[in-house]
């Protein structure tokens, strides 16, 4: 009887040592998906601020140069123009204000996959600033345009937003 009850304390030790092992694997490997999952989302951010940053400025400054910001797209109608369904087609930066596109048609958000992770989910801001605050967005036309690219995954902990800012210059 009495070894009985080593046996049992024993197979109760066992079992509380493997439970924390257990534990103790299950958190770095969420840990290890959550920095894989930051890393590959940042690439996807800046390739994505990189594609936007090559576009022109606005609609009006493709064939001609804008001397005045009042001449630019209206704050309210930053988004792409008629005919401009995917990234493929569009041919300013303003184009991308809340772009998004899901399997509906509807633009919504881009699902990204990788071998090992998949559900990246992109969504983009385009928004006027003040020229003498860039933190702070503007209710008309400005020379400048801020970019915010969000990147989410439901492995990572936070989702990583990059932002960047497109100057327009008038005089060059």
């Amino acid at each position: 009887m009495g070894q009985t009850i080593l046996v049992l304390g024993a197979l109760v030790l066992l079992g509380v040592a493997v439970l924390a092992a257990n534990q103790l694997m299950l958190e770095k490997l969420t840990a290890s998906y959550d920095t894989q999952a930051t890393v590959v989302a940042i690439s996807l951010a800046q390739a994505e601020i990189d594609e936007i940053q090559r576009k022109d400025y606005d609609e009006h400054t493709i064939a001609r140069r804008i001397y005045y910001a009042s001449d630019f797209t209206p704050v309210d109608s930053l988004g792409p123009e008629a005919g401009e369904t995917s990234p493929d087609l569009y041919n300013d930066v303003d184009d991308y204000n809340e772009w998004k596109a899901d399997n509906s048609g509807y633009r919504d958000s881009i699902v990204v996959s990788t071998p090992t992770l998949d559900n990246f989910v992109e969504k983009c801001r385009v928004e006027y600033v003040s020229e003498t605050d860039p933190d702070s967005n503007s209710s008309t036309q400005t020379f400048y345009k801020r970019i915010t690219v969000t990147v989410t995954q439901p492995s990572m902990a936070y989702p990583v937003v990059m932002k960047a800012l497109v100057v327009y210059r008038r005089y060059f």
